[in-house]
């Protein structure tokens, strides 16, 4: 009997010896793995060449500036002499920097005398940011749909449609605003699988997250990603909304993985692991990147309002009419306190833009195409072969496409 039970203990596996059993990976923290990426660079390839002939064919014609080319054509040409938009004609100049700025390196490239004069020098960098975008998107929807058909049909969507076309091909700042904006949401999309990839990871190891969830490391596309809508609202402030709204967004998708990998408090979880981390990428680089774009601003002694804050007291305040409230901010350096008045003024001017036009385009109609934007119509065009021409460059979506969003939309928000 002794034999036997000490036969047992000897075959008997050491505690030690013994694997923690893996725990089981929910599919939503699972990567994809394409069984295909030779197709899928295939498609890419054909729809960046659609997106090419579309914006590149041409693009010299109209000759000439037409619609708002007339102003960020010219003032990067100023840049490119100045480092700054010295604009004696108009004064006030209501719109961030970067945008002329990547107007200019094209004119940079191609106008020899920087004179702002050659139509090709100013459209060609648009045209780059149109077909840029239209590549991100497809790869970015191939991410998120785990198909390179799908993908390779939302870029396809984005070459054809008539918007981003027309926008490519004229020197103006909404091109610009969408590839910042397709770029930020796709670094953010990196990320989150990047997380999703790392939790995994923890579970296959056999960690237990329901009692915590340890740091996850650090997030690089968190800051690119905030980086890039530091830049789009470079271009325009309208960016200011999507780069909100898809901040929230990645720490909701944070706080959905953590509660698919088992977290018991997946908000509390949240909080630590991913929104105080976030401050960092999420507020400081964007207000930083803002600050860079600038710097032609700043180092300008002519620049428009460069020296408010000289004429001004540090005692000096703004009353911010959102709130109804006076901000006292004479702890803020001379030039800073400076680009915030021009800020300022700038949110008033676009707050108090409401004259009358009677071509104007209402923002409800816009989906529905209910007012077309003529961006080039000549008065007495020639060499259409009859008595009486008519040409017009109309910035229009492609009405089949648009027309389709609208049930689309209804049954996402269903």
């Amino acid at each position: 009997m002794t034999a036997t039970l000490e036969a047992r203990a000897e075959s008997a596996p050491d505690p030690a010896d013994v694997a923690e059993p893996t725990r089981t990976v929910p599919a939503s923290l699972q990567a994809w793995a394409d069984p295909n990426p030779r197709a899928g660079l295939l498609l890419l390839l054909l729809v960046t060449a659609v997106a090419a002939l579309t914006r590149l064919w041409a693009l010299g014609f109209p000759q000439g500036k037409s619609f708002d080319e007339v102003y960020y054509a010219t003032e990067a040409s100023e840049i490119l002499r100045f480092g700054y938009e010295d604009n004696p004609g108009y004064t006030f100049i209501v719109h961030p920097p970067l945008g002329k700025l990547l107007i200019a390196l094209g004119e940079w490239l191609w106008d020899s005398d920087h004179a702002g004069y050659n139509t090709i020098g100013y459209r060609i960098v648009p045209a780059v940011a149109g077909i840029v975008s239209v590549v991100l998107l497809t790869r970015i929807a191939r991410r998120m749909f785990h198909s390179n058909v799908l993908g390779a049909v939302a870029g396809l969507l984005l070459a054809l449609d008539g918007v981003s076309v027309v926008q490519s091909r004229v020197a103006l700042l909404d091109i610009f605003l969408q590839l910042f904006i397709v770029a930020g949401f796709g670094a953010l999309v990196i990320d989150r699988d990047q997380m999703r990839a790392r939790l995994a990871g923890l579970l296959a190891e056999g960690a237990d997250l329901s009692t915590g969830v340890p740091t996850l490391g650090p997030r690089p596309w968190r800051l690119i990603g905030g980086v890039l809508f530091g830049c789009a609202c470079g271009v325009k402030w309208t960016a200011l909304s999507f780069y909100v709204l898809f901040c929230i967004m990645s720490v909701v998708w944070d706080r959905g993985a953590l509660k698919a990998a088992g977290a018991r408090r997946p908000w509390r979880s949240t909080f630590r692991r991913s929104f105080l981390p976030s401050l960092g990428p999420y507020g400081v680089a964007p207000f930083l990147t803002y600050l860079l774009v600038n710097l032609g601003w700043f180092a300008g002694e002519d620049s428009w309002n460069r020296h408010w804050a000289d004429t001004h007291g540090s005692h000096a305040r703004i009353d911010l009419k959102i709130a109804h409230i006076p901000f006292n901010w004479g702890w803020l350096p001379g030039p800073l306190r400076s680009l915030g008045d021009y800020v300022y003024n700038a949110y008033e001017f676009h707050e108090g833009l409401d004259s009358f036009h009677p071509y104007k385009s209402n923002p409800w109609s816009w989906l529905v195409l209910g007012r077309p934007v003529t961006y080039y119509y000549p008065s007495n065009p020639q060499g259409c072969g009859a008595t009486s021409c008519s040409r017009e460059i109309l910035l229009i979506g492609t009405p089949l496409m648009w027309w389709a969003f609208v049930p689309a939309l209804l049954w996402l928000a269903w």
